[in-house]
């Protein structure tokens, strides 16, 4: 009998233990994320008196302490830009935070990160505007020593499904890439928005699209870089396009 109470006994002591187990999520306001989820903000690396709070000087440095998602916008439903590494020196554009997401600038791109995972240095803004993978990066940006093989203009459209590209890709709606019919793989190409001057420079690894007044079928997030995906299509009249050697 003595055994049997000491077993009932033990039972609410062992729930209150689970309960009390940290959880391998982060909760961001909007929901438990786990850091092996690809648009999940990481894991703090670092004590929280790193963590920027309240107002922000424009022009001041900011370093990452985790690996973190630069954002199109103040919210983790955004666009993924790309992975800043972890130790990036990324400048603040100055205010309040919109929902913990501070907006920076990364080799000459604007967005938002969030403040949670930046704290100030005195180190020297990164260069570096790819982060660490091309396909979810920032926009490349237009080079002057890039050299342009040849330039044209056609109406260019955008998807964002698929599990493989052509080229045995894993598909990154998000990614910076782009589907074309006859261009060889890994051709870069940038497209321009004549009507907004915005330019991606998106990277060749699918093919399509299948319709005769288009010539690139864009990822969403390279569409989204130079238009709003609601559009849905550009026509010819609207967009530049240059085949980089």
């Amino acid at each position: 009998m003595a055994a049997r109470k000491l077993s009932l006994f033990a039972v609410p002591l062992l729930l209150l233990a689970a309960c009390a187990a940290p959880s391998d999520g982060i909760d961001l306001g909007s929901g438990s994320v786990t850091p092996g989820d690809d648009n999940a903000e990481p894991a703090v690396e670092e004590s929280s008196s790193a963590v920027v709070t309240g107002t922000v000087s424009k022009d001041v440095m900011l370093a990452t302490t985790a690996r973190l998602n630069f954002r199109a916008g103040p919210s983790t439903s955004e666009t993924v830009y790309k992975v800043l590494k972890l130790g990036q020196v990324v400048k603040a554009l100055g205010g309040t935070p919109t929902n913990g997401f501070y907006e920076i600038e990364v080799g000459g791109k604007q967005g938002w990160a969030f403040g949670k995972y930046l704290k100030e240095t005195t180190g020297v803004s990164d260069t570096d505007d790819q982060g660490d993978d091309d396909d979810t990066g920032a926009p490349p940006t237009s080079s002057g020593s890039s050299n342009v093989a040849s330039t044209g203009s056609c109406g260019i459209s955008w998807y964002g499904s698929g599990s493989r590209t052509a080229n045995g890709e894993r598909f990154l709606p998000d990614g910076i890439t782009a589907a074309h019919k006859t261009l060889p793989f890994n051709t870069k190409v940038r497209v321009t928005n004549t009507s907004n001057g915005k330019s991606v420079t998106v990277r060749i690894n699918d093919r399509g699209p299948f319709v005769a007044s288009r010539c690139l079928d864009l990822s969403r997030g390279a569409f989204a870089a130079i238009s709003s995906l609601g559009a849905g299509v550009l026509p010819k009249s609207s967009v530049k396009y240059e085949v980089l050697e």
